[in-house]
């Protein structure tokens, strides 16, 4: 992905003639910036701007300034110039050596050069750097060696000279179009514009302001926008392209254990995979097994996605039966079930023995419990989970040492 600024810098040379030359100057011997940082000329919006800051580089550097205490000023190798944070928009920088790496106690100059459409106002500037001593390379800022330096911006009138520039970054998919969203600052240029993009390869129409690019592969594309008085200003932009086809959906599924399915994902260039069960429950494994909890039928929807968009295919099962749990050691009944919420819990046989029911949810959570009561030759109890939800229920008997469980369906 690139992004190009509109050629505004080569009308403003031709415009203001030869740039300011960056050269150190060597009768400078003490170290600095020359001139200083408040002592900046100003800077006149829409007229291109361009001066030169000259550096006698230092040979040492104080700890402190770099919040390390206790040490006395040690010996530098070098300091590089890695960022001006705060410079009006349009303004750039460079340096001589172009490196921006002054080596101990050598001269150099950073030269500040542009034209900027910022409003009038006075624009903070920090010299974001390292400083290489003792063998470590150390970041650290002009605020905190006590250098402050402002470029104030001043309006005096001038006409902004036009400007074109592509402010976003492009990407398209094959076969997939997209706008080519030019934004113009039309500036001293005098409508109406023409508009010439190149190439013309892949765009609907190259004489559009804002054309829908179809490029097969990246493509650079430049419009030359013209005024009436044949004034012309450029911009160029990338759009780049991923070949990755649309996603195309699909799955498949068993029913395994009566109400456990074990769905496999068939879908083709997909990278990112969403499930939706039809019972509030949602999955992005690939691959996944899911319990539904009552006998019904279900509409399964698989959504696949790439960068490039996504697919949906949505298939319907059927649970037609839930595992049971049954336990060896005791003879229960549980019925009616599946059931409205009323249910008996029955033991064939009397025992001694004192007789629980225990009635949990799938989540494991206890959500009623009581005792069996003789009736005749078998036990019994009438249990109520209408106040509790459709779903399933492990219903659990134990007497003494010996237990049964069972599934309860509420429907």
């Amino acid at each position: 992905m690139k992004q190009f600024a509109a050629l505004a810098l080569i009308l403003t040379v031709f415009t203001f003639g030869a740039n300011a030359q960056c050269t150190p100057d060597p009768s400078i011997t003490t170290p600095g910036f020359y001139p200083s940082g408040t002592d900046l000329p100003e800077v006149e919006r829409c007229v291109f701007f361009d001066t030169v800051i000259q550096l006698k580089n230092f040979t040492t550097v104080d700890p402190a300034d770099f919040g390390i205490s206790g040490f006395p000023p040690v010996a530098i190798n070098w300091l590089r110039l890695d960022n001006i944070a705060g410079l009006p928009a349009g303004l750039s920088y460079e340096c001589v050596p172009n490196s921006c790496q002054f080596n101990a106690g050598v001269n150099g100059c950073i030269r500040i050069f542009g034209v900027t459409r910022e409003n009038p106002g006075s624009f903070p500037l920090v010299i974001e750097g390292t400083v290489n001593a003792l063998g470590q390379s150390i970041p650290g800022t002009s605020d905190q060696l006590g250098f402050t330096f402002v470029l104030d911006v001043v309006d005096n009138g001038a006409l902004c000279p036009p400007f074109a520039d592509i402010t976003e970054t492009l990407f398209s998919c094959s076969g997939q179009g997209i706008l080519l969203p030019l934004v113009i600052d039309t500036g001293s240029g005098v409508a109406p514009f023409t508009y010439a993009w190149s190439p013309a390869l892949g765009l609907d129409d190259s004489t559009l302001a804002q054309p829908t690019a179809t490029p097969l592969v990246a493509t650079d594309y430049t419009v030359t926008v013209t005024d009436v008085n044949n004034v012309t200003f450029t911009a160029t932009t990338n759009v780049d392209v991923d070949n990755i086809p649309v996603p195309v959906a699909d799955f498949n599924f068993a029913v395994t254990g009566g109400n456990t399915v074990e769905f496999t994902d068939l879908s083709s260039n997909g990278t990112n995979v969403s499930w939706y069960f039809g019972n509030g429950s949602t999955s992005s494994s690939a691959s996944p097994n899911h319990v539904f909890d009552s006998i019904a039928e279900y509409t399964v929807t698989l959504v696949v996605s790439n960068n490039c968009g996504s697919d949906t295919t949505v298939k319907t099962l059927s649970i037609t039966g839930i595992t049971d749990v049954k336990g060896k050691d005791l003879t229960v009944g549980v019925y009616p079930n599946p059931t409205k919420g009323l249910f008996s819990v029955t033991l064939n046989g009397t025992t001694a023995k004192a007789t629980q029911v225990f009635v949990y949810d799938m989540q494991g959570r206890l959500v009623q419990s009581g005792a069996l009561q003789s009736k005749g030759s078998i036990m019994t109890s009438v249990i109520d989970l209408s106040g509790n939800g459709n779903g399933i229920y492990i219903v659990k008997v134990i007497s003494g040492s010996q237990a049964s469980t069972h599934k309860l369906v509420v429907q």
